[in-house]
């Protein structure tokens, strides 16, 4: 994470490389350590930012009236990942799909036993889903752009496309801050939602990285257009006023 020191001054310590087994007072709503080892210490003035290594210890101190923004960049742990992957996985599956062993052997003498080709058959169908990769592809994009801040979301429309190019070629479109976009060479992701388009990978990088939009520089292009048109009824861009 980065602490930027807005006003007054703030003592920052950092300390020891956590992980998992770290010690934590289990009585506190956050994570707080039960022993913890300095390493560096800096005062932060207005203007001044610190850069705090992920799982790296930190414990702040103000010496004065003050404010720091921090500003966290957070990767999905793998827990998350695989746990949301699942849920994908169990709206996408059909139910006539199941666990099937039709080369069993007799089990007579310890029916209760789990042997390993148990284990190799399930792990094959796993490793079928994992190795998908059309559908990671499907899922990782619509994961990786689900919204953070749904109090920035702005409203989602209910234009007409005749009416929304009208309106477009007086007044430029705006991208929402809080939409998150992604794309591969045919779909875009965006909010959490895929969308097959035809736009070139040059143009879904053009989209996924501007920030205004004008009908001028697309008046040629009717698949950015229609692209847009999506966009503005998702809420992912918007009109000002």
């Amino acid at each position: 994470m980065f602490l930027l020191q807005v006003e007054g001054t703030r003592e920052w310590r950092t300390g020891q490389l956590c992980d998992e087994n770290s010690e934590i007072n289990a009585q506190l709503p956050v994570k707080i350590l039960t022993d913890f080892e300095e390493q560096d210490r800096w005062v932060l003035q207005p203007g001044d930012m610190l850069y705090i290594p992920p799982a790296f210890a930190h414990w702040g101190t103000a010496l004065s009236d003050c404010l720091t923004v921090s500003v966290g960049f957070r990767a999905p742990a793998h827990s998350d990942l695989i746990s949301d992957f699942g849920h994908f996985l169990a709206s996408k599956v059909s139910d006539f799909n199941r666990y099937a062993d039709p080369e069993l052997a007799n089990r007579s003498s310890a029916p209760h036993e789990i042997r390993p080709e148990d284990i190799v058959r399930l792990q094959t169908i796993l490793h079928d889903y994992a190795d998908n990769a059309a559908l990671l592809t499907n899922w990782f994009g619509q994961y990786m752009t689900q919204p953070k801040y749904d109090d920035q979301a702005v409203e989602t429309g209910d234009w007409a496309v005749e009416e929304f190019i009208s309106h477009w070629r007086a007044n430029p479109i705006y991208r929402n801050a809080s939409s998150r976009l992604a794309y591969t060479d045919t779909v875009l992701f965006v909010d959490g939602q895929a969308m097959v388009t035809d736009l070139t990978p040059e143009q879904l990088n053009s989209l996924c990285d501007g920030d205004v939009f004008t009908h001028a520089a697309y008046a040629e292009s009717e698949p950015m257009q229609k692209v847009l048109w999506s966009l503005i009824n998702l809420g992912a861009v918007f009109f000002e006023g």
